[in-house]
Formats: structure tokens, sequence, C-alpha cells
């Protein structure tokens, strides 16, 4: 099958191969938190963990590569907001980057994660959001949760922040929600399913996998009509963060 590619200018790579005769694209989407605080084992030096970076972007190759907590010196195209801690290593010029803000404060508890970054492409005729994300944390509110109770406030801050992603993506034809969602437990994001978005991490097809230390923080989700092809969970680069790298490849 012939394939086409598509040539920008030289801060960006080349367009996903589009399969025109069955009118379907492949991407292939990658996250990770990259540690802002600096998780190293504090006897490998700052260049080797460089050089380890460079050879997971390398080797994943990815069409869309979030990176959350990421230091400013990473040596990549990325596209970020000055002062933002969410960036994006894109192949193609996205149509619009936008920073979407969700809810922060619960209870009169805040948390400092309460951001997500848009990046909005044309795929195959449709308008296809892709969202980078690190939101609210178990530790950002220090309150334990009361007897009887079936979520912590992070929790519940959480499943208001996964709803009103899912309310920003309804303007557009299709999401990918990729990043640090900070989940504790599977069940956190049965509320993705049950608006029909298809999980890779926590999902039937590819079970639940811990990305940070014993809980499945990280995840990538799609829309219904949207074919998780491929889902891999990265553990093999010993890099200087606590989180795996995750990636997906996708059919839209």
């Amino acid at each position: 099958m012939k394939t086409t590619r598509l040539l920008f200018c030289a801060a960006f790579c080349l367009l996903p191969v589009i399969a025109k005769a069955q009118q379907t694209t492949v991407w292939t989407v990658a996250c990770v938190n990259c540690g802002q605080f600096h998780y190293g084992d504090k006897k490998t030096a700052p260049e080797d963990y460089r050089r380890r970076w460079q050879k997971l972007f390398a080797d994943v190759d990815a069409d869309v590569f979030f990176m959350e907590d990421n230091p400013s010196d990473f040596p990549f195209n990325t596209i970020r907001f000055p002062k933002f801690d969410i960036r994006a290593d894109a192949k193609a010029t996205p149509v619009s980057a936008t920073i979407v803000k969700l809810t922060n404060e619960i209870d009169g508890h805040k948390s400092p994660r309460y951001r997500a970054f848009r990046l909005l492409y044309n795929i195959s005729g449709k308008k296809v959001a892709f969202y980078g994300m690190h939101l609210v944390a178990e530790g950002h509110i220090k309150v334990k949760k009361a007897e009887g109770e079936q979520w912590s406030l992070s929790q519940k801050l959480r499943q208001i922040q996964f709803k009103e992603l899912m309310d920003d993506a309804k303007q557009f034809d299709g999401a990918v929600f990729t990043g640090d969602f900070n989940a504790q437990i599977p069940e956190e994001y049965n509320v993705f399913k049950q608006n029909g978005f298809t999980l890779s991490n926590c999902s039937e097809t590819y079970g639940a996998t811990a990305t940070l230390r014993d809980i499945p923080a990280d995840n990538i989700v799609v829309s219904p009509w949207i074919k998780i092809l491929e889902f891999k969970i990265l553990k093999n680069y010993k890099l200087d963060t606590d989180h795996f790298p995750l990636v997906a490849k996708l059919q839209f």
C-alpha cells in the first residue's frame, strides 16, 4: 500500500502515514512524568540521564510525546507555554495549542495541579484534541478519608477534573487523554468507561499496570471510535523519574 508524507518546517518532522485506501490514520502517542524533583540514584551523572532521555525519544519516535514536570534543558523540539510544566514533542504543527484550566479546589483545599495542555489536529477530516496532563495528587490534599467514605478529597477532585476534561473534549470530534492522572486505584478510571472512552492502562485488553510504584497513575485514554492497536509501558530506560513512560499506537 502506498503512503504519503507531508514535509513541514525544520522545527517539525513529518505527518503520520495516511492509509488512503482505508481512510485510516495511525499515530503513535506517548507520555511520561519526567520527575521535577529528580528521582535519580545520586550516582548516575546528569549527562547519562540526558543520553537516556535522548535514547527514549529516538526509540519511541512518537507523533506526539507529552512530558510533565520536565527539566527546562531538554534537547528536543518541543511545544510549550512559558513557565508551564507540560510540553509536547510533536512531529506536525497543531492547529492550536491551548492550556485548559480545571477545578483546583474542594472543601477549601487547593491543588497546584489543575491544568492540561491541549493540542488540536485535523486527522482524516476530523478534529482531534490531544491532552497532556498532571492532575491532583494524593499528597496535595492531606486530609484522611472520613470513616465510611469511598473516596478521599483528592480522589473526589480528580473525578471532577476527569469529567471536566471530557466536557472540554465534546467540542471536538475526538480526544486522546495522556499523562499523569494520579489515579490511586483502577476504579477511578470508571468514569471514562461509563462515558464510552477506551482505556489503555486498567483496561480489559491490557489489564492494570502500576506506572508509579504500586499505583496505576498514568494512562492513555481515547474516544470510542479511536482504536488502540498497541500499548506498552516502558520499564528498561532507568530514567531519573519515578514514573514509567507510556506508548500507544492509535488508529483513527
